[in-house]
């Protein structure tokens, strides 16, 4: 006698569909990603008495890491440095759902700013050709995530590995 789960995942089967509701974040996606932020920096012993007009021609990596999670979402981190001279930078950490050949990221695990929260932040992660486009529709993530005045949306990292 067949159990009324198994009958579910045969009817489900024959119809072509998977008992697992979301699709699975592809392998490929998963791994980590650099971009190189050109930024105004310190630039070493003495660096913070230099004057303001320092040359903002320094370099810093900035990573974004997608690593497995429960079935179709992935947990994702990533920074954005842009003026390490002010200290600012953007960041989140949270989970994403697989949708859409993209990732679509939950709320993020801590806010930089939660007193700027949007109630309207959709931010995602596309992919193509090795690299992962930030999305923030509206800029409205960018609010409570950045501390200073930077926008994620159409930041790019390329793949560094697996």
């Amino acid at each position: 006698m067949r159990t009324a789960s198994a009958e579910l995942a045969a009817v489900l089967l024959s119809l072509g569909m998977s008992a697992n509701a979301y699709a699975q974040v592809p392998s490929d996606v998963l791994g980590v990603y650099s971009r190189s932020t050109h930024t105004c920096g310190f630039g070493g012993p003495g660096g913070a008495d230099r004057p303001p007009s320092t040359k903002c021609d320094e370099v810093f990596e900035d990573r974004l890491k997608i690593s497995p999670s429960n079935p179709g979402e992935a947990h994702v981190s990533f920074a954005l440095h842009f003026d390490l001279r002010q200290n600012y930078f953007c960041t989140y950490s949270g989970v994403g759902t697989w949708a859409g050949e993209k990732l679509s990221l939950g709320p993020p695990e801590q806010q930089l700013q939660p007193q700027r929260a949007d109630s309207e932040c959709r931010l995602s992660v596309s992919f193509t050709k090795g690299t992962a486009r930030v999305s923030d529709v509206g800029n409205r993530c960018s609010l409570s995530l950045c501390n200073g005045p930077a926008r994620l949306n159409g930041i790019t990292y390329r793949r560094v590995a697996q």
